[in-house]
């Protein structure tokens, strides 16, 4: 019995450690992985995207309503893009230049309109409250729900919109990459 008894606790001894060096592989495979955000956004997303070190942002062709855009992009773990300080620029627009004649040169960003605070309000629920003259103000009393855009009138001139959220249009997507 007693040699029984022993190799009952060494099998449950060998089981438990065996079970520790699993755990431990598994915290150290999730800690430790290269960052494969680009490699993933490559295959999943496509070719219609630009990557800043640290930032994707994912521009889709396909117009959607703001919404609908927003759902996309979260199916796709990020959101509408935010507006980018003055050196992301560049990337907008080198994002809009893609987008097809038709839609060009509108695209959806992260904001809609509180009419009841009268500011922008992001996806991720920071308000802003922008001093820049840029910013459309909408009317008071509007009944439609409204989102914010950008274009280009020109190569250097960035302007912002808004429109109906139900209107059609393309958007871009941003991912923030994980910098481990």
């Amino acid at each position: 019995m007693d040699v029984s008894r022993m190799k009952n606790k060494y099998l449950y001894l060998t089981l438990i450690l065996f079970s520790l060096i699993v755990i431990i592989i598994v915290i150290l495979a999730t800690y430790t992985r290269p960052n494969m955000c680009s490699d993933k956004c490559k295959q999943d997303l496509g070719p219609n995207f630009h990557y800043d070190g640290r930032e994707f942002h994912v521009q889709a062709l396909l117009p959607l309503p703001w919404e609908k855009a927003q759902e996309w992009c979260e199916e796709r773990e990020s959101n509408l893009v935010k507006l980018p300080p003055d050196n992301y620029q560049h990337i907008l627009h080198e994002i809009v230049s893609r987008v097809p004649v038709q839609y060009k040169p509108r695209i959806w960003l992260g904001a809609t309109y509180s009419e009841t605070r009268r500011i922008w309000k992001w996806v991720l629920g920071t308000e802003d409250h922008h001093e820049n003259n840029s910013w459309p103000i909408p009317p008071i009393n509007t009944t439609e729900k409204l989102c914010l855009d950008i274009y280009f009138e020109s190569d250097q001139q960035m302007s912002f919109g808004y429109h109906s959220c139900e209107l059609y249009q393309p958007f871009v997507c941003e991912f923030v990459c994980d910098p481990r």
